[in-house]
């Protein structure tokens, strides 16, 4: 270690106070800007959880995949994780009071679909074998049929055809003048063992003319047909739409172009060729877009980027304020070795040992003043989540909560501009230090120029005040 650097730790020593005192300005402002960014990511975080809540984890839904071709999907590289559900069908509800959805449309899910795609339990537990059926609420309030858990239900279930012989699904309305018939109808019996909030509108839409009944469905008894809801790989959600149009075996460019442009009348051949790509696709399918912008560009959101705009705008105020509070202390510092650098000065030491100097003391207070901001930013930010979730708990909607994320771009960002905050805080103090002569250093008078200018009061001032005013003006 150089005489300079020992000589700027021996003061820091001495000058305890204002080095505690500089060190708490770099630890608060650190700390608010690792506040403001993590609570940003939380933010996301709360929003990412609230829409797997909602809609279920999975990226993209394949609709009416043969059971033989679930492993194609399955091992793709993209794909993490597969959830399976199987329409077993439907079943005529004549006590019900809705015109607009007279039937029990039957679905089967897999354990893990159970877990994953949103299913709410109010009450009861979840159905463990194929006997077993879970029931929707809005069956008592919105069809007022009113079932109990323990109760059994016997249907006779059946594919839904109208009168052209074209099977019907979840996503086409019921309609009296499509003169609609069960075929092909199982009696099966279910025991009720559960509860449900209404399901997600991927399962069953407000138009959907059937209540959805879940059931357990077990691998080895899956028919022929499934739904396979894939959550992609983290790489994968990055490039789901080459993955996604992969599996579809679509054009990709068309479908990429399609799926991100908004077609104005004079692109309509263009408009045409997306239409037409998509009718070639392999299966049905859905993309939860929403989840996937929320975990790779959340920022392309109106609501998120228009937040993350405010955020940056809050982090460059925090960076301007904290400069000039920083600076003082540099400066007091400067001032308080002004002697010191001109004896240096004296015996040689150049221009740049004396800024490299003023920097190297930058440097060692931002070692200890930016962990301890970092640590003191996550603290506040776990204290604001709290108090935001109890404050606000009646004002946020079901399922929404806001959770505290940890993210290491947060507290990259935070030691970045804690970085700058330092550097621009002592670059000014640095540049003084280098320029004064040794003999203004040592006769330290740098510092007492003043110009006739500055002396100068406004009549006003003695008009006012009289001439104490005046002195304290020009004081």
């Amino acid at each position: 270690m150089d005489l300079l650097s020992k000589l700027t730790i021996k003061n820091l020593k001495l000058n305890k106070k204002r080095t505690i005192v500089t060190i708490i300005g770099i630890m608060l402002s650190v700390a608010l800007i690792t506040a403001v960014a993590t609570m940003y990511s939380s933010a996301i975080k709360s929003l990412i959880n609230y829409e797997t809540y909602h809609q279920g984890h999975f990226h993209v839904a394949f609709h009416d995949v043969p059971l033989n071709e679930v492993n194609t999907i399955k091992n793709n590289r993209g794909i993490g994780e597969v959830y399976l559900t199987s329409n077993i069908g439907y079943a005529n509800l004549p006590e019900s009071k809705n015109d607009d959805k007279p039937y029990v449309f039957v679905k089967g899910f897999t354990s893990k679909a159970l877990k994953n795609l949103s299913v709410k339990l109010i009450d009861g537990r979840l159905p463990q074998n194929e006997k077993e059926v879970l029931i929707p609420s809005h069956l008592k309030t919105n069809g007022r049929v009113v079932l109990n858990i323990g109760d059994s239900i016997t249907l006779d279930i059946g594919k839904r055809f109208n009168d052209e012989e074209i099977e019907l699904f979840q996503d086409n309305p019921f309609n009296l003048e499509n003169n609609e018939e069960l075929k092909d109808t199982q009696t099966k019996t279910y025991k009720i063992v559960g509860m449900i909030e209404r399901p997600a509108t991927n399962i069953e839409s407000y138009t959907a003319p059937g209540y959805t009944f879940i059931t357990f469905l077990n691998k080895d008894s899956l028919s022929n047909k499934v739904d396979v809801y894939a959550k992609y790989t983290k790489n994968g959600s990055r490039n789901y739409l080459s993955i996604t149009s992969n599996i579809l075996q679509i054009d990709e460019n068309i479908f990429k172009n399609g799926f991100k442009h908004n077609f104005k009348e004079s692109e309509e051949k263009e408009y045409d060729r997306y239409i037409e790509e998509l009718e070639k696709a392999k299966y049905d399918f859905n993309i939860n877009g929403y989840l996937l912008q929320l975990e790779n560009n959340p920022l392309g959101d109106e609501a998120m980027g228009g937040l993350g705009v405010v955020v940056a705008i809050v982090c460059i105020i925090i960076v301007i304020s904290s400069v000039f509070c920083i600076k003082n202390s540099f400066d007091i510092s400067i001032t308080e070795k002004i002697k010191q650098y001109g004896m240096l000065r004296s015996i040689g030491a150049t221009k740049k040992q004396i800024k490299k100097n003023v920097f190297y003391e930058g440097t060692i207070l931002g070692l200890i003043g930016i962990p301890l901001g970092i640590l003191l930013g996550f603290v506040a930010s776990y204290i604001l989540v709290i108090i935001s979730n109890l404050l606000m708990k009646d004002m946020f909607s079901d399922g929404l909560e806001l959770v505290l994320s940890f993210s290491w771009v947060a507290v990259i960002i935070a030691i970045l501009l804690g970085i700058i905050t330092i550097y621009f805080s002592a670059l000014r103090s640095a540049n003084k230090a280098a320029k004064i002569s040794p003999m203004d250093s040592i006769r330290n008078s740098a510092d007492i120029k003043i110009k006739s200018k500055k002396m100068k009061s406004p009549p006003i001032i003695r008009k006012l005040f009289g001439i104490g005013g005046d002195i304290s003006y020009k004081n």
